[in-house]
């Protein structure tokens, strides 16, 4: 245990594999190239693959994933290659909607498709457009820290075929009301919330909401209500398959950290005896506890804490499985402590590989890997999913 108070020593490890990683983006000479499907790509920062032939695509992570962590990776397609995405944020600046220019942050491209999210883009970008200018929506500059609206997020549940629309603000100003007014018909959840910080982030208080203030999703007979905040994994087709793994995974008391509204916790819930859930989003901790009681769930406990701070004083070490799905800068210093539990297994379902093979370095001293797939969460861009199960030597 003394090697994990070292992981600072290690950052130099996290530079070379990051700057391999930046390496990976460059497209080898033999790869199956094709025409781009958006109109955008070259321009728009949304995804950088849709040239090269989705077969390809998936040799090139599967090889620099292979070299990364020195050992065979079975890699799962996502099982559509566009509009595969949930959710898109897309910012209004300089009297534009839509996604940063590639290669800077200053510029946005003025979208008028998206390959990548649903063909509702597409048809509600015009009418956005004439709205805004009927109802003089002034867009926000960033750069100045000046306007009113922020971000216009669309999220589409895949499964239950319902939509959402978030308009992010400045300020309480009711004027985007009239244009939520106006589309209703086309929305199952309209919602107004307001981001008054000069953080660039399409987070923000809910003010208002119009229809519902929440859509549902379904992953087989469990239901999931998504709010406007809500972490959702981007592919849900995708999510289910690593889903479906973990259920396969986990039995008897399993521990789920960075939990976010329960969708793990309750995919599994009927293969254990008891789940505690910990979360530190409030609102993830309110949509939580709201999947648990729509699908009938009393076996899973939701916590709202810190993972670090609940980690370090939980005092039962108790747990058969332990669920980490963290955000990508991964365990940091909660790292010893999930240690520290000595569970049979661990499951680590990782959005950043660079970040997990640094972090496994220290895991295998006390687990073996069991197993490691990869999960082409985002198609046309160099983003992988890895899920990783350990068990205790």
């Amino acid at each position: 245990m003394k090697g994990i108070k070292r992981m600072n020593y290690f950052n130099l490890i996290y530079t070379s594999f990051y700057s391999d990683y930046m390496l990976a983006l460059k497209v080898p000479e033999d790869a199956c190239k094709r025409e781009a499907k958006c109109k955008h790509f070259g321009i728009c920062g949304g995804c950088s693959y849709q040239h090269i032939c989705y077969k390809d695509q998936l040799r090139m992570k599967k090889e620099f994933l292979e070299k990364l962590f020195e050992r065979e990776i079975k890699i799962i397609p996502s099982p559509k290659e566009f509009f595969y995405r949930n959710k898109i944020e897309l910012v209004y600046a300089f009297n534009k909607l839509g996604l940063r220019e590639k290669g800077t942050y200053k510029r946005v491209v003025n979208l008028k498709e998206c390959c990548l999210h649903s063909e509702k883009v597409k048809e509600i970008l015009p009418e956005l457009h004439e709205l805004f200018k009927e109802h003089g929506i002034e867009s926000y500059d960033y750069l100045r820290h000046e306007g009113y609206l922020r971000y216009v997020v669309l999220r589409h549940a895949k499964f239950s075929n319902q939509h959402m629309v978030t308009f992010v603000t400045a300020n309480e100003a009711p004027i985007i009301s009239k244009v939520a007014e106006s589309l209703k018909e086309h929305f199952d959840s309209i919602v107004w919330s307001i981001n008054s910080s000069k953080a660039d982030t399409s987070f923000g208080a809910v003010q208002q909401f119009w229809n519902s203030a929440h859509i549902e999703e379904r992953f087989e007979d469990i239901k999931f209500k998504i709010g406007a905040n809500t972490f959702f994994q981007n592919n849900s087709y995708v999510a289910l398959q690593i889903y479906r793994k973990i259920k396969e995974r986990a039995f008897g008391k399993v521990l789920d950290l960075y939990a976010g509204c329960a969708t793990i916790s309750a995919f599994i819930a009927d293969n254990c005896d008891s789940v505690e859930a910990v979360e530190i989003n409030s609102e993830a901790i309110d949509y939580g506890h709201t999947n648990l009681h729509i699908n009938d769930i009393t076996n899973v406990e939701l916590l709202q804490q810190d993972v670090y701070a609940y980690l370090k004083n939980k005092q039962s070490l108790d747990f058969d499985y332990v669920i980490l799905d963290p955000p990508r800068a991964g365990l940091e210093r909660a790292f010893k402590h999930v240690l520290r539990l000595k569970p049979k297994s661990i499951i680590y379902l990782s959005c950043n590989p660079v970040v997990f093979r640094r972090e496994l370095f220290f895991f295998k001293k006390f687990y073996k890997v069991s197993e490691m797939l990869a999960y082409d969460m985002f198609p046309q861009t160099p983003h992988i999913e890895l899920l990783c199960v350990l068990e205790r030597k």
